[in-house]
């Protein structure tokens, strides 16, 4: 189920059945508004599933005020940047924008399949799409990753992102750059020209994977969580410049003299390391957002582990608050972006089950 907190109270607001299923729910950037995704069977997820309704719950009167039929399980969800459309993704290829909160279809687009290997990612979501809902980003299962244009359906670009698995994605706010995290063989971090493909640069710093991405608003900063327990932020400000500046190969190595190469000359990519770690979690770090003030950074971890950061400190002395942890465990896709309404810093987390009511925030 779904369990929505008043941060500032410590307090639960609501709580809600959804049935199985990998980050259904969003927040509007825009309105005091949540869509989350309720399975009509909840024994059978995944791009099979029999499909379920969209409900756009009101945070400030608490209740239900608008639904949608979805076929097909949905994941994930995405609002416009306005907040007048919702995009849901049905078996990863249909996409459909939908009017907020009447429900009514806007339009729709069935994507091509991938060339090869199927559309998913063992641990982060597979699909991303930017906030202008133009662009989606999407894993493969083979380390690759598709970005295509949702007005044509057309695939615009697929690139090697990892050597075995690509486990996390995000675009920036403004749908210019997208990062790309790996696992398990290397935990590299890829920054690529989101609309040529182009890589611009790799982050390197994480051990066994990265598991979560999350930009600030202006693009300049990027948070990843990982399975090291560890957070790091980045100063990703200069893509611009790398944008606009020839990639030199690599000094090739001495061959034979009649020796054939293989492959072109390895390009030089920029490496960045990160500015800032955050530690303190005890287990693998599975989610970060960033809440509206730009500084507040929340995390959550394996154990169910819920932290407060204020980033504005890291270079200092970072701080931190730790919330308590549910008697069981949280598994993946379970924490939502910071939303704040009226003075009320709120945030949402998916729960195992509901019958497990966990404890109040302290």
């Amino acid at each position: 189920g779904i369990s929505v907190w008043d941060l500032r109270a410590r307090q639960e607001i609501d709580r809600f059945a959804t049935g199985n299923g990998s980050q259904r729910f969003a927040f509007s950037l825009v309105s005091p508004l949540l869509a989350f995704y309720v399975a009509d069977r909840a024994d059978r997820p995944g791009p099979s599933a029999p499909g379920g309704h969209v409900r756009f719950w009101d945070v400030n009167e608490r209740r239900i005020v608008g639904e949608i039929p979805v076929s097909g399980s949905c994941a994930p969800l995405a609002f416009s940047e306005d907040g007048a459309k919702l995009l849901t993704v049905a078996g990863d290829r249909e996409f459909t924008v939908w009017s907020v909160p009447q429900g009514a279809r806007l339009a729709s687009v069935t994507l091509p399949p991938p060339g090869r290997g199927e559309v998913r990612s063992p641990l982060g979501t597979c699909t991303m799409v930017t906030r202008d809902l133009n662009l989606a980003a999407q894993a493969m299962g083979d380390g690759r990753i598709r970005v295509l244009d949702l007005a044509s359906g057309r695939e615009l670009w697929s690139a090697q992102a990892a050597e075995e698995t690509v486990t996390a994605l995000a675009f920036s706010p403004d749908g210019k750059w997208l990062a790309s995290g790996a696992g398990y063989v290397e935990s590299t971090v890829r920054l690529w020209d989101a609309a040529s493909g182009r890589e611009l640069a790799r982050l390197e710093g994480h051990r066994p994977y990265v598991r979560s991405l999350a930009f600030w608003p202006d693009g300049a900063t990027l948070a990843s969580g990982s399975g090291d327990q560890t957070i790091h932020l980045w100063d990703v400000g200069g893509l611009d410049f790398l944008a606009t500046t020839a990639v030199q190969p690599a000094p090739a190595a001495a061959k034979a003299e009649h020796q054939v190469p293989l492959r072109p000359p390895a390009l030089r990519l920029p490496e960045l390391h990160p500015y800032g770690t955050l530690r303190g979690h005890r287990l693998e770090v599975w989610s970060v957002a960033l809440g509206p003030d730009n500084t507040t950074l929340v995390s959550g971890s394996k154990d169910g582990a819920v932290l407060v950061w204020d980033t504005a400190t890291v270079r200092r002395n970072p701080t931190h608050v730790t919330l308590p942890e549910p008697s069981r465990w949280c598994g993946p896709y379970r924490w939502l972006p910071l939303r704040r309404q009226r003075r009320q810093w709120r945030w949402l987390s998916r729960l195992p089950g509901l019958e497990d009511r966990g404890r109040p925030l302290e």
